[in-house]
């Protein structure tokens, strides 16, 4: 089984931008995932519930994050990128993201990555 690894920008997303991204994983996978988040995220979430502009896409993705299984992993990076990165860099893992420094970091390590397109759909780039 495959492990996805999800960013925090991810999260937002059913929020923010009304995509439902639990059923585009499922449009695009064709074998088993695991979604899993990093500690980190979830400390940034905390952060975010914080500010007024993104309180709701924060308090839904810990809705989401438990509703839907999502695994939590341990890092022990404080950063969530870099966590994000060196867990990369020791498991073959997906990471769904839409930072692109993030993103150009992971596929130049060879790491496949799972982003948005036009705001609307997922797509997988191995």
């Amino acid at each position: 089984m495959k492990k996805i690894i999800l960013d925090t920008n991810f999260l937002l997303i059913p929020v923010q931008l009304k995509v439902d991204i639990f059923s585009e994983f499922h449009r695009i996978m064709d074998q088993k995932y695991q979604l899993c988040v990093l500690e980190p995220s979830l400390v940034e979430l905390k952060k975010l519930q914080k500010i007024a502009k993104t309180k709701t896409a924060a308090n839904v993705a810990f809705q989401l994050i438990e509703k839907k299984d999502v695994t939590v992993l341990p890092s022990a990076e404080p950063y969530v990128d870099d966590a994000i990165v060196h867990y990369a860099e020791k498991e073959p893992v997906i990471v769904a993201t839409r930072d692109k420094a993030l993103m150009d970091s992971l596929r130049n390590q060879g790491t496949p990555v799972i982003t948005l397109r036009q705001k609307k759909y997922l797509i997988f780039r191995p």
